[in-house]
């Protein structure tokens, strides 16, 4: 079913330490982590003045306030691991023993109350219980049914019902595990800037087209043969630390402002993704920005214009 207006769509990735504790954990990571709560806040204040409803992919961990352990201290016993070249020892290795109070990095069941009774309403989707690469080889079918389990059960005991996954590092896999577990509709691929480019240079071609202030083309959902609907992304708000700080506001929201219109005029969906870990350096310059956006957004949207959707409503409002 098409409409006829646009949309904005706003889903995050919503990880603290658990979206690099198999890569390495630095100390910009940390205080990235250490300073999330507060930009999540600052982040649902936003959007309840730009009336956004959000969809907040949550590692499922988070809905815990304590892990069990064996008696040799290791978390999560019965919980099958993934097996990755890059990572050593056990998938778990890096939880520390504690409860939330103790460690708030790798749990956050006080984060999940925030965002359930946010307003506008707030869809939660699933992440993962503890951040598996399910698209990659050495996540396989038992590891992805346990870590999609363990999550929904997680989120039914806090009172959410999960339709929506993102999968960690947007890598797409197990699609019929998936749909077997219950969900509808999962976040693809950013839409490449330059279709013709080869996939290999999609991270140079993406910054290319951003210092060009070239939006990505508006992207519409489809369904997959496993019957899923596939809403891909458009872009990534960028952070504000290494290069990245480099790069002026205007030339990111320009983009953005340019996607929402070619959305609007195409009746067709801007979908912009966000890490609310990646907006604690550099906060208030990030969040003027997103201002701006919501700004166009909403002016847009008082023209009858432009939509603003959750990744599960667009996505069944939308699809082909």
């Amino acid at each position: 079913m098409r409409t006829d207006a646009g949309a904005l769509v706003v889903s995050l990735d919503l990880e603290l330490l658990w979206g690099y504790h198999d890569v390495g954990i630095s100390e910009t990571v940390r205080a990235q982590s250490s300073g999330a709560r507060q930009a999540i806040r600052r982040l649902l204040d936003t959007f309840e003045a730009y009336e956004i409803p959000a969809t907040w992919a949550m590692v499922g961990h988070l809905f815990l306030d304590r892990a069990e352990r064996d008696d040799a201290g290791r978390p999560h016993p019965a919980h099958p691991r993934p097996r990755y070249p890059w990572v050593t020892g056990d998938w778990f290795d890096a939880l520390p023993a504690g409860d939330a109070s103790a460690c708030p990095d790798w749990y956050g069941p006080d984060l999940v109350e925030m965002i359930r009774t946010a307003k506008p309403a707030q869809e939660i989707g699933c992440h993962t219980f503890s951040h598996v690469v399910m698209g990659d080889p050495g996540c396989d079918g038992a590891v992805a049914r346990a870590e999609l389990d363990q999550c929904l059960a997680l989120a039914r005991r806090s009172g959410v019902e999960m339709k929506t996954i993102i999968f960690p590092r947007n890598k797409v896999g197990h699609l019929g595990i998936v749909r077997d577990a219950g969900f509808e509709v999962y976040r693809g691929r950013d839409v490449h800037p330059f279709p013709r480019a080869p996939r290999q240079f999609e991270d140079g071609a993406n910054v290319v087209a951003r210092l060009l202030s070239i939006p990505p083309a508006p992207v519409l959902p489809h369904r997959t043969p496993e019957g899923l609907i596939n809403l891909p992304g458009s872009m990534f708000y960028m952070p504000a630390t290494e290069w990245q700080r480099y790069v002026p506001m205007a030339v990111r929201t320009v983009v953005v402002k340019r996607g929402l219109r070619a959305a609007a005029r195409q009746r067709a969906i801007f979908h912009l993704r966000l890490h609310p870990e990646a907006l604690v350096f550099g906060a208030d310059r990030l969040f003027e920005g997103l201002a701006d956006i919501f700004e166009e957004a909403h002016r847009l949207k008082k023209q009858g214009r432009l939509q603003l959707l959750t990744v599960y409503d667009a996505a069944h409002q939308y699809v082909c």
